[in-house]
């Protein structure tokens, strides 16, 4: 039963690592074709402005023209029309990938919630993990949290995050005792749950010693920080330590 058991869990696990390298070159081959279509239409959108002021210029009867000129712009005028129905082409395929993306989007979270899950790390295991994940980002901010490491905490958070903290008014060592004295309440922690709200936005559900609370990160220039205060699932109360 014990192998049994072992046997599903790896190929859950490998289920779930070929889905996500599926989406993952799904969503790379789709952000190449719409770069590809947004220059494009760039370029098109060039000509097209180009050979309007040069019809223009046609319909004013320029007399300074060559004829060949004249032969050669009515030419290109004859092209704009053309090229505004491929512009309208190129931006319908592009509205179409973008739809592609997002039902990408709103179908890996459901996977990666069935197949996924996360060790319980206890405190003596947090360490400073960087901002490279969300994973990671969670476990420094609770690393700062846990050695009342009030600057960590502080870089630890998004612009938005860090300036209503400040507003509170409350000196670092203070606030260092208030992180302290919050670890101090809990043992460990496990995520239970992942959910991608959009590219640079997602949410963990993570168990504190049983009590679940959500965890709000967004990605700041390449890297994970804590967007909101850390909140109960089952009330709308924040963690007092991590509310200042």
């Amino acid at each position: 039963m014990t192998k049994l058991r072992i046997g599903l869990g790896c190929a859950g696990l490998a289920f779930a690592m070929v889905f996500w390298a599926a989406e993952h070159f799904a969503n790379e081959k789709l952000q190449a074709e719409n770069n590809s279509l947004r220059k494009q239409v760039g370029e098109i959108g060039g000509l097209i402005s180009e050979n309007q002021r040069l019809s223009n210029q046609v319909s004013q009867g320029n007399n300074s023209l060559s004829e060949d000129q004249l032969s050669e712009l009515l030419k290109l005028r004859s092209e704009v029309g053309f090229l505004r129905r491929q512009t309208n082409e190129l931006r319908r395929a592009e509205a179409e990938n973008r739809q592609l993306r997002a039902r990408l989007a709103e179908q890996a979270p459901a996977a990666a919630e069935q197949q996924l899950s996360y060790a319980y790390l206890p405190k003596e295991s947090w360490s400073f993990a960087g901002y490279d994940t969300p994973e990671t980002a969670l476990q420094s901010v609770w690393w700062a949290v846990s050695r009342g490491d009030a600057q960590t905490f502080l870089a630890s958070l998004t612009p938005e995050r860090l300036k209503q903290v400040q507003q509170n008014g409350m000196p670092d060592d203070k606030l260092a005792t208030a992180l302290a004295e919050e670890a101090s309440k809990i043992k460990g922690y496990q995520i239970t749950k992942t959910t991608t709200v959009t590219d640079d936005q997602m949410i963990l559900d993570v168990s504190f010693d049983g009590e679940i609370r959500q965890v709000e990160l967004a990605k700041v220039q390449g890297q994970w920080k804590l967007a909101k205060p850390i909140s109960s699932v089952r009330s709308t109360s924040a963690e007092p330590g991590l509310e200042h």
